[in-house]
């Protein structure tokens, strides 16, 4: 038997290494997203590692609502001065942070599509997201217990405030909590299970991650 290369024949010899490689790999990766079935497999997974920090509740809520993808859409980028699109707003109200159990009301939501006007978007063409102090709609506004003047055609201190507020109400640590609790554990996790885990704010502020909240719980 003759070998074109047979000075190549030494790597043949790596081949049986390659799915050790593949392993070392997908070990060095990320710890994969679980859909776990209970709270025993949640208890024994975070037991004794060592999870990453989470970022802050507020921080995460900013970075999502007004990244240009959101902008797009929940069709914010559409807003108009004294006209903004209440599309976000009341989004941003029902699934993102209080839920319907908070007890906003159809003023509300409009009042938080208010905020959120002026960070739009030029979709269709160059899709640059600017802030457009034009598109702004000005005017008191009350959403739950947070007020704001919303005096200046630059918002967006108005719409921060109004962001934190929201990331730090005990309605979205409840809303949240039984959101995770519904895809971790059941679709009907226990009324003690939700009052246990509801808090993430407390979890936050003792360095816990959600996991180790529904681990204790």
């Amino acid at each position: 038997m003759n070998f074109l290369w047979p000075q190549y024949l030494w790597i043949m010899l790596t081949v049986p290494l390659l799915p050790a490689l593949y392993a070392w790999l997908l070990h060095r990766r990320g710890k994969p997203a679980l859909r776990y079935s209970n709270l025993d497999v949640v208890r024994e997974a975070s037991s004794g590692r060592h999870w990453r920090r989470h970022v802050p509740p507020a921080l995460l809520l900013i970075a999502c609502s007004l990244h240009p993808a959101m902008r797009f859409y929940l069709d914010n980028w559409k807003s108009v001065k004294n006209k903004p699109n209440e599309n976000q707003g009341r989004e941003l109200l029902e699934l993102h942070t209080v839920g319907r159990g908070a007890g906003y009301t159809e003023a509300m939501v409009k009042d938080s599509a208010k905020l959120l006007s002026g960070y739009t978007a030029d979709w269709g063409t160059t899709f640059a997201v600017t802030y457009d102090p034009n598109k702004h709609t000005t005017g008191a506004v009350q959403v739950l217990d947070f007020t704001h003047p919303n005096a200046s055609a630059d918002g967006q201190a108005a719409t921060l405030a109004y962001l934190k507020y929201l990331a730090n109400h005990p309605a979205t640590a409840k809303n949240l909590a039984r959101k995770i609790a519904t895809y971790f554990v059941r679709d009907d996790p226990s009324t003690v299970f939700r009052v246990n885990v509801g808090d993430i704010n407390k979890c936050s502020a003792a360095g816990k991650g959600v996991c180790d909240c529904l681990a204790d719980s």
